[in-house]
């Protein structure tokens, strides 16, 4: 295991840091690359990335694997960050990305926002990427190691350049030894690397062809651990997080999109959201009949609603007539949560004071926002 840790230092330490200065705009990295422009650089990401461990634990796993894709395509640039425009296809949006989780991006954003208010246009995303997946890394119990800094960030980003570049879970191990050859890596680098992504999940997707129906002689791949693929078979009853793996896999990321559009667009969403919601209706209509609650008629807000159905419509262009209304109502609202910063709503704060202090039967814990991430399960049916 020391070794295993000692090569995942080496990779992100020797290794990507040398493909990242070979490239025309990354020149001249060091340790105090920040000292005079940003001293404190280390420590406001650590401060960032700290609290949004709390928050949503598989943001570790979730931004490692963010940093390994970006670097294996174009080097350390940052190029995974960039959103796609009509003319142009980004990495985020190539297949193969599709499923890099929000709260990993969420990471690297919270953190060049908290920088940007130190020291605006000082900090490259490519830097925030690569410090912030460090901290997260050891936070979690893995090594620490220092980061050269100076990375400048990449300009361009295409889909068509990550088929190719990426690890695949039907490659063979000679593909794969000869894929991280290419950039450098050995094959204890890629043990090293393939074990990071272990703090996180797999994605039922990239294994039920081997525990189901894997060929017409055997049903599960016979070169599996067969108790352990029975286990991963064991019956779910009702809702289920792999739910939608074989219909519409890419749901969570779709709806995630859809709420990011809308955020951007809305300052107080996650007010409109809970406004909408049927607790809070419920939670309204209740306290008509209390000492000290607001009598006045429940108010459900069209940005609440607006949000629901731009995510169904999106999902539905993308999986038609495959995934509930039900289930797009219970994720979206995790989505919303988890983006919105606090000091960015001192009107929802009063809106859960007023909802929540008169009635002691309810356990409110959400005073501080954004709130956490969480996998939800799926497989709701709409009411009829």
């Amino acid at each position: 295991m020391d070794r295993v840790q000692l090569r995942l230092t080496q990779f992100f330490f020797l290794v990507l840091v040398p493909c990242v200065a070979r490239g025309p705009n990354a020149l001249g990295l060091s340790y105090d690359f920040y000292n005079k422009t940003c001293p404190n650089v280390e420590k406001i990401i650590h401060n960032v990335v700290s609290q949004k461990l709390l928050e949503a634990p598989v943001a570790a796993a979730g931004a490692l694997r963010i940093f390994f894709h970006d670097c294996f395509v174009e080097g350390c640039d940052a190029s995974v960050l960039i959103a796609s425009r009509e003319s142009n296809k980004a990495e985020r949006d190539a297949e193969m990305n599709l499923s890099l989780p929000g709260d990993g991006y969420d990471v690297f954003f919270r953190a060049k926002r908290a920088l940007e208010l130190q020291c605006p246009g000082f900090v490259s995303c490519a830097d925030v990427m690569a410090i912030a997946t460090r901290d997260l890394v050891n936070l979690v119990g893995g090594p620490r190691w220092e980061v050269e800094k100076g990375r400048r960030d990449g300009l361009i980003s295409k889909a068509s350049r990550v088929d190719g570049n990426l690890p695949q879970v039907n490659q063979t191990i000679p593909q794969l030894i000869s894929l991280f050859k290419s950039k450098g890596l050995s094959t204890m680098d890629m043990v090293a690397l393939s074990g990071g992504h272990t703090i996180g999940f797999s994605h039922c997707k990239e294994f039920m062809p081997r525990i189901y129906g894997y060929n017409s002689t055997f049903d599960i791949d016979p070169t599996m651990n067969q108790e352990y693929a029975r286990t991963l078979r064991s019956p779910f009853h009702g809702l289920r997080y792999c739910f939608y793996t074989e219909t519409c896999p890419n749901v969570e990321q779709v709806i995630l999109n859809a709420v990011a559009d809308k955020f951007s667009e809305i300052l107080f969403l996650l007010l409109a959201l809970y406004e909408s919601s049927p607790l809070t209706a419920f939670i309204k209509q209740h306290c008509k009949t209390r000492k000290g609650c607001r009598n006045k008629p429940v108010s459900l807000s069209g940005n609440g609603f607006d949000l629901f159905f731009r995510a169904t419509t999106a999902v539905e262009s993308h999986c038609p007539r495959v995934v509930s209304c039900a289930d797009v109502v219970a994720i979206v609202p995790r989505d919303t949560g988890s983006m919105v910063k606090s000091q960015d709503n001192y009107h929802l704060h009063r809106l859960f004071h007023s909802l929540f202090v008169y009635n002691p039967h309810l356990k409110c814990k959400h005073h501080q926002l954004g709130g956490p991430g969480f996998r939800v399960q799926m497989g709701r049916r709409p009411c009829l």
